[in-house]
């Protein structure tokens, strides 16, 4: 059994990997979803009346790098289904400005996803270590089989 490291980083917001409409016709490309104007914390993001529904905009991506400084205040949400390319052992990294979190399910479904790491407050682009919770545990991956 291998393992694999996998790091992410997104610029202030929730990350989380779910599953999108369509998420085998978008396969390689991840959903980026924009909150303008809402920043500072999660809990803000949250209890926004836009959140989850009513993003600003969105694209899709064919990387998982948020965009940098592109606006003063913004949220972030990445969604997509991830295939991973061989079994084995994975572990996952997160960084972000400010907080965030990355789920991942054990389905296809969003009923099975749950948070395997997080940021509490502002990392620098690609900064993987600033905090011990930015690291996922262990996690046992199938080959392309679809993960939330």
């Amino acid at each position: 059994m291998s393992t694999r490291s996998v790091c992410f980083s997104v610029v202030w917001g929730l990350f989380c990997l779910v599953s999108t409409t369509g998420a085998q016709e978008n396969k390689g490309e991840i959903l980026f979803e924009y909150w303008n104007g809402i920043g500072g914390s999660l809990d803000t993001l949250y209890n926004s009346d836009r959140w989850p529904d009513k993003p600003d905009t969105w694209e899709y991506r064919s990387d998982l790098e948020g965009k940098i400084d592109w606006a003063e205040s913004y949220s972030t949400r990445v969604r997509g289904v991830l295939y991973p390319p061989q079994t084995g052992v994975y572990s996952f990294w997160i960084s972000s400005d400010d907080g965030s979190e990355l789920w991942l399910g054990q389905g296809e479904g969003p009923d099975s996803a749950s948070r395997i790491a997080s940021v509490p407050e502002w990392t620098a682009p690609q900064e993987w270590d600033k905090f011990p919770s930015q690291q996922s545990g262990a996690v046992y991956l199938e080959a392309n089989r679809p993960y939330y």
